[in-house]
């Protein structure tokens, strides 16, 4: 029987996509946020209360106001927006 290589195929394969992920992560998206055309659009994005570092959108200062636009939006146009059947939350649904 011959012996096994110190690296196998599978090892090779998963340090090589490590090594991908860690330079997409590392160079090309630090990269990319670096370009002026995001930077305006972050900018635009933080002037109107919108923090991209939030893990919820929930946690947004601009959360509350939205969310009663979009209850009055409902309220005035209850067929704008479809739901899953069997919800309870939202108006009901349009079986069309």
């Amino acid at each position: 029987m011959l012996p096994r290589p110190w690296v196998s195929k599978s090892s090779l394969a998963l340090g090589c996509c490590c090594a991908a992920l860690a330079a997409i992560w590392l160079w090309v998206l630090p990269a990319i946020g670096n370009r002026e055309s995001l930077r305006r659009q972050i900018e635009f994005n933080r002037a109107r209360g919108l923090n991209a570092d939030a893990m919820f959108y929930t946690e947004l200062e601009a959360m509350p106001a939205i969310r009663r636009e979009m209850t009055t939006l409902l309220q005035d146009h209850p067929d704008a927006f479809w739901r899953v059947s069997g919800s309870s939350d939202g108006p009901p649904v349009n079986d069309r």
